[in-house]
């Protein structure tokens, strides 16, 4: 499921008439982006920073592409998560949720810094992990985050 999604967004990212090749310039010539703070509406307090790290990762180790601050870029990446859910997927003989399925939607766009032409646009971009808990809340809080981690590395490739 989780490479079907991967796919679908591939399709659209690399879709739209717009494609990066190899390492070099992003769609419009750009040469340089910022990652402006994500919106986030959900109840997740770090998941803003979570995406833009991932997104800046990526961008850097694939492309190539230059990260730079809002001031200075040709370009500005633009995110907005718009939900956060986390489903129970099995439980143990007393009734306790034993696995989860997180689910993160957003979405993204890229802006020319000057004209705020938009180069790029995806809507409700939605990507999935499963994790197990134990009943420890820290241990499966940290499980809980490296999932949201997860997702995020996900959605950024």
């Amino acid at each position: 499921m989780l490479r079907r999604i991967i796919f679908l967004f591939l399709v659209f990212f690399f879709g739209c008439g717009y494609h990066f090749v190899g390492k070099g310039r992003l769609p419009g010539e750009i040469g340089s982006i910022a990652i402006a703070p994500f919106e986030n509406q959900t109840d997740e307090p770090h998941l803003g920073k979570i995406m833009e790290e991932a997104l800046r990762a990526e961008l850097i180790r694939r492309r190539g592409v230059k990260v730079v601050e809002e001031g200075s870029a040709e370009a500005i990446l633009k995110g907005k998560i718009t939900s956060l859910h986390f489903a129970s997927l099995a439980y143990d003989e007393e009734g306790r949720a034993r696995e989860y399925r997180a689910s993160i939607s957003l979405d993204l766009q890229l802006i020319r810094r000057e004209g705020e032409e938009v180069l790029w646009e995806i809507r409700r971009l939605i990507g999935r992990e499963e994790f197990r808990v134990r009943g420890d809340i820290a241990l499966d809080e940290g499980r809980k985050e490296e999932a949201l981690r997860e997702i995020a590395r996900d959605l950024a490739r």
